[in-house]
């Protein structure tokens, strides 16, 4: 089990904003994409440290869990998705 911090707006969890990766907590710089299943609501994130990462929230046991986007294989349609630092800024590239 993990800790998430969320934006609850008119739902929860509506949208990730932060959590807690090894000794701290990174900050969720952009949702890349969102998957609701019947039993969870999966989060591909971009983190503060520039590295992707896997939030799912578990409906039925209101537990989350964490993964970095290397440690999993997507299930997501489309292409994979990989980040690189540019400066100030994140390019997103497809990759194979």
């Amino acid at each position: 089990m993990a800790d998430v911090r969320c934006y609850a707006g008119s739902r929860y969890p509506e949208r990730p904003d932060a959590f807690a990766w090894e000794d701290g907590w990174l900050e969720v710089v952009e949702v890349l994409r969102q998957l609701r299943t019947p039993e969870e609501l999966i989060f591909d994130v971009l983190a503060l440290d520039g590295q992707s990462y896997r939030l799912t929230w578990d409906q039925v046991t209101d537990a989350w869990i964490v993964a970095a986007a290397s440690e999993i294989q997507t299930s997501f349609p489309g292409p994979a998705l990989a980040y690189q630092p540019a400066g100030n800024e994140f390019l997103r590239r497809n990759h194979v």
